[in-house]
C-alpha cells in the first residue's frame, strides 16, 4: 500500500510540474513574457515589465496600432484597441486604456 501512495504522489508532482511548464514555459526568458494558450485558458495573466492585465499604463507609454494586419491581427474587438506597451503587444480598453490582455512579447512598432 505504501508504494501505491508513493507512486501516486510522484505522478501527481510530475503532472503539476508539466502543467507549470506548459503555463509558464521553462523560465529561460530574456524579456517580457506573453500568455501561452494554456495560461489564457487557466486565467493566468503574465506581467509585462511592470504592467499586467488590469493595469493602466501611462498614456505616453502606449502606442496604439492603426493597422492590425501588419501585426498579423484581425479587426479590433468593439470597445478595445491593439497597442504596444513596453515592447509587448496588448489589447487595451478604448476609453480607460486598461490592459485587457497580453498578446505577444518582443513586439516592435510597425505602423
Amino acid at each position: 500500500m505504501r508504494h501505491v501512495v508513493t507512486i501516486a504522489a510522484v505522478a501527481a508532482l510530475a503532472g503539476v510540474t508539466a502543467l507549470a511548464h506548459n503555463l509558464f514555459g521553462s523560465g529561460q526568458r530574456d524579456g517580457p513574457v506573453a500568455a501561452s494558450p494554456a495560461a489564457i485558458e487557466a486565467g493566468i495573466t503574465p506581467t509585462i515589465v511592470g504592467f499586467s492585465a488590469g493595469d493602466v499604463p501611462p498614456r505616453d507609454s502606449i502606442h496604439l496600432i492603426d493597422r492590425p494586419g501588419k501585426y498579423g491581427l484581425g479587426p479590433e474587438l468593439p470597445g478595445s484597441h491593439y497597442a504596444i506597451v513596453s515592447n509587448t503587444l496588448v489589447r487595451v480598453d478604448a476609453s480607460s486604456f486598461k490592459i485587457l490582455s497580453v498578446l505577444r512579447s518582443h513586439a516592435e512598432v510597425l505602423d
